[in-house]
Parts: C-alpha cells; sequence; structure tokens
C-alpha cells in the first residue's frame, strides 16, 4: 500500500473542491428544496448547461452535504448520483441505481423484478433524493419508442417511490419534455446554468468570480492571475468552460508544486496550457483573420478579439 505524498493529497483536494458561486447557486438550493420536500410531495426539477458549466461538481456536492451513513448492516443513502454515459438505455439505467445503493446480484432477475426490487431498497435505504446526470444520454434522435420508454420509466419511478427527481444535463435532453407533456407536468421549469462561453459577454464576470474563489483553494500560490488582463486569458484559453479551467491549473500543480515555491505565474500556466491541448492547440481569429494566442497574443489583441466575439471592453 502506497502513502500519498502531500502534494498529490493537495491535488486531490483542489480536483474535489466545491465553488460556491453565483452561478450555480439556484440549482444547489433547488437540490436541497426537492430533498427536504421527498416523500411527502415530492419536488421534481431539471438543470441543464453546456459542458463545463458545473452541473456534475452540484451533483457531487449535493451528496457531500447529505452523506450516506452506515448503520449496522443497513446504509441508508439519502441521495442516490447516477452518471449515465453514451448509449444509456433504461435497463442500464435501472442497474446502475441498483449497483449506487449496493444492489450487485442482479444476474437473471427480469425487468420488471429489478424495477420492484429497486423501489423496495430505496425505501430501505431512506432515499430522498435521486440525481439523473447527463439525461441527454437517454434520449435518441428520431426513436419516439425509445423516448417513450424513457419517459414511462423516470414518471413510473417518481410515482412509485415519491423520492424527489432531479434530472442534469445538457439542454438537448429538454426534447424529452417535448414528447410528454406528463412529464414535463412532473417537473418545475428548467433550471438554466449561465453559458461561462467565452462568446457570451455577459458572463466574464461570472467567469472571474469564480475563478478568484477556486484560487482561494488552489495548492499553490498564484501571481495576479485574478487580474482583468490575466482572467481574460485564462477565460479565452479555457473557452469558459470550468472543467477545461480546473484541468489547466491541475496540471501546472503537478508541474510546479513545491511546498516553498515562488507564486505561480501565467507564464507557467502558459506552459499548462500547452500540456493540456498537447499538440490539438485551439485556434482563434480575430476579425481581420491573424491567429490570437490566449497567452502569447499582446493584452490588447486578446481585449480586442473578446470584444468582437463577447462585447467585452
Amino acid at each position: 500500500m502506497t502513502t500519498k505524498t502531500s502534494k498529490e493529497i493537495a491535488i486531490q483536494q483542489f480536483e474535489h473542491c466545491w465553488i460556491d458561486a453565483d452561478h450555480n447557486r439556484e440549482a444547489l438550493e433547488y437540490m436541497n428544496l426537492a430533498h427536504r420536500m421527498s416523500g411527502s410531495s415530492p419536488f421534481n426539477f431539471v438543470v441543464a448547461g453546456k459542458p463545463g458549466a458545473g452541473k456534475t461538481s452540484l451533483c457531487k456536492k449535493v451528496k457531500s452535504l447529505i452523506p450516506s451513513v452506515e448503520m449496522g448492516e443497513l446504509t441508508t443513502r439519502p441521495v442516490v448520483h447516477v452518471q449515465m454515459s453514451s448509449g444509456a438505455t433504461v435497463p442500464v439505467l435501472l442497474k446502475q441505481l441498483l449497483k449506487d445503493i449496493g444492489q450487485t446480484k442482479t444476474k437473471g432477475l427480469r425487468h420488471d423484478d429489478q424495477k420492484e426490487l429497486l423501489f423496495t431498497q430505496l425505501k430501505c435505504c431512506e432515499t430522498k433524493l435521486i440525481l439523473l446526470d447527463e439525461f441527454q444520454q437517454l434520449v435518441r434522435k428520431n426513436n419516439r419508442d425509445f423516448n417513450d420508454r424513457v419517459c414511462d420509466f423516470i414518471k413510473e419511478l417518481s410515482r412509485e417511490t415519491r423520492i424527489s427527481i432531479g434530472l442534469i444535463g445538457v439542454p438537448k435532453g429538454l426534447k424529452l419534455f417535448e414528447l410528454d407533456e406528463h412529464l414535463t407536468s412532473r417537473f418545475s421549469s428548467p433550471i438554466i446554468l449561465p453559458e461561462l462561453d467565452h462568446r457570451s459577454g455577459v458572463t466574464f464576470q461570472y467567469f472571474q468570480e469564480f475563478l478568484v474563489k477556486l484560487l482561494e483553494q488552489y495548492p499553490l500560490k498564484t501571481s495576479k492571475l485574478t487580474s482583468d488582463n490575466n482572467a481574460a486569458r485564462l477565460w479565452m484559453a479555457s473557452k469558459g468552460n470550468l472543467r477545461t479551467l480546473k484541468k489547466i491549473l491541475i496540471v501546472a500543480a503537478n508541474l510546479f508544486y513545491e511546498p516553498k515555491y515562488h507564486p505561480l505565474t501565467i507564464e507557467e500556466i502558459k506552459i499548462a496550457y500547452s500540456f493540456v491541448y498537447n499538440k490539438k492547440i485551439p485556434e482563434f481569429y480575430g476579425a481581420n483573420g491573424h491567429p490570437v494566442h490566449p497567452f502569447e497574443s499582446e493584452i490588447q489583441t486578446i481585449r480586442r478579439y473578446l470584444h468582437d466575439h463577447a462585447g467585452i471592453k
């Protein structure tokens, strides 16, 4: 058994840290409300946002705030969080839900028997909130029968368990609600997480606020990375994707972490950026057709690019 170094522990803690920012606070409040209302009057909701907007981080935060508790042979699981991958189906989702509550021996059970086991065990586990992450993977283009089966399962899960359900994913998953008015009536209006993409001018302030709070938990000291100029460079480099931003910072920490290291600079972030993208560094072009690099171009060029694409002054 290997012991983790202080560097590995510090970087891992940063990787899983939670940032309380304006753009995700409303969604977190909805999740907490849904947990409280489960059982007597379940509250079903939808959170949609582009990749990197912080959706999965929200789910993990709620699960950490309301953790599972072992009570002898029984483990209560107040929050069940399932992440779906490409090609997800109702049978796959059913098995994932059973696995998350500790039921792995389902081989040989018919589909209906698996559903009955799920509904029974969710009550035994005192589950109050089910989060179906990346739910857009359950939507099939031009396949009404498949989509109908998904809608029917979600409605049955809600009806039989009276547990609050949250559907978390990208906007295209909202097509489910266009297909089934009964499903629509069971869920609140979608919460749309703001796009932090550099094309959305009003969101730079959200990105900069997030960056400030993120660096407060960073294992390395930093040198003026939250200034307007450096924040603009990081916004362009990550395309406003919070997951990409974190990845760049994690790579920088792996490259330059030392207990008494000098403050991390924007030049070192540039090196980490090149490692993240390797030979596939994104190409940005200004209005004149000339290439723009988030770390190599003059700040005036960066700001002109962002102004043309996002309205930033």
